[in-house]
């Protein structure tokens, strides 16, 4: 059954367990079957997703130089869903999964128009938001000044309050220049 789609198992094994896919800048419709038809580092199904808009973001972003605007899409591909809420960190150093260093930018309980943390049925919902860039944010380790090599934005979603579950996360590259 799943020998023309190899990568079908383990995703619906993913499902089964509940477990959301990541995005990332790396694999590409052109590089993964996986990924064929759906946009740059977009699993083949997921249910809720939050898509920061990154030209929105300055270019470079400026540690301790002040709070900025950006926008964020959450989408939800299903039932109505509460209690959903995200953060966004800039990460340093390490690996995706264990960063060296990590500074929220910005944590929020999405504002869709149906209460506090609600997100629509099959909906998008879009938002401006505020962030900072600092070391006295909530987090660990000295961020510095980088090209992007080592730098990213770290966006995660989650559904919970009390007792969080990550249904995902995205990243992507950034340059920090420190004021």
């Amino acid at each position: 059954m799943f020998a023309s789609r190899p990568y079908l198992p383990a995703l619906c094994m993913a499902l089964i367990l509940g477990m959301a896919a990541c995005e990332s800048d790396g694999p590409t419709a052109s590089t993964s079957p996986a990924l064929k038809g759906k946009g740059q580092g977009s699993p083949p199904s997921k249910i809720i997703t939050a898509s920061p808009d990154y030209t929105s973001f300055p270019s470079p972003l400026v540690l301790e130089g002040g709070s900025f605007n950006y926008n964020i899409d959450i989408a939800n591909g299903h039932q109505q869903t509460s209690e959903v809420w995200v953060e966004l960190r800039l990460e340093q150093g390490g690996t995706f999964t264990a960063p060296n260093k990590s500074r929220r930018l910005d944590t929020f309980h999405v504002s869709c128009g149906l209460g506090d943390g609600v997100l629509p049925r099959n909906s998008t919902c879009h938002m401006t938001r505020s962030g900072l860039a600092s070391n006295a944010a909530d987090g660990f380790g000295t961020l510095v000044a980088s090209a992007g090599t080592d730098t990213w934005i770290a966006t995660y979603w989650y559904q919970g309050f009390d007792n969080p579950v990550q249904l995902g996360f995205t990243f992507r590259g950034v340059s920090l220049d420190v004021q």
